[in-house]
């Protein structure tokens, strides 16, 4: 999971120590990000129907 969270932690960090600005975009995609990687990380989770009856 941290992979796909590590650009927005990189600029949450850019942000604080460089000064970068924040722009909606940036928000947008961040939003994004986070909202694909609990689809992938729930999807992860259910076990499959084969494993089920084996």
């Amino acid at each position: 999971m941290i992979f796909y969270l590590q650009p927005i932690f990189t600029f949450i960090w850019s942000t604080f120590l460089l000064g970068e600005k924040l722009t909606a975009s940036i928000v947008v995609g961040g939003i994004i990000a986070l909202v694909g990687a609990s689809l992938v990380m729930k999807q992860e989770k259910k076990p499959k129907e084969k494993d089920m009856e084996a």
